[in-house]
């Protein structure tokens, strides 16, 4: 069904905007996404081929998404840390002087 649905939507939209190039992505041969889930409801979406991170929230029937800040995200959710390389890591804070 998705796939239809894309498709349909491609082709609307090619339709409309008759000077638009439709091109398929090969995931296959990407990096893959990666998901954080927090509970049933909020998931991180973190995609390393953008750079860009995103917090998910709701159900299969309807979700919101807004992006998030990847450094803050790598640094506030151990989680995901791994999976966000092109953020150095935080410096370490400084000594404080007694």
């Amino acid at each position: 069904m998705r796939p239809l649905l894309l498709t349909l939507t491609a082709l609307l939209f090619s339709a409309c905007y008759p000077h638009a190039e439709v091109t398929r992505v090969q995931l296959a041969k990407q990096t893959p996404f990666h998901i954080v889930q927090i509970d049933s409801t909020f998931v991180y979406l973190i995609d390393p081929r953008t750079e860009t991170c995103f917090l998910l929230a709701g159900g299969s029937e309807s979700f919101g998404m807004t992006h998030v800040p990847c450094d803050k995200l790598k640094s506030n959710v151990p989680e995901a840390a791994p999976f966000i390389a092109w953020v150095p890591d935080a410096p370490a804070a400084p000594a404080v002087a007694h």
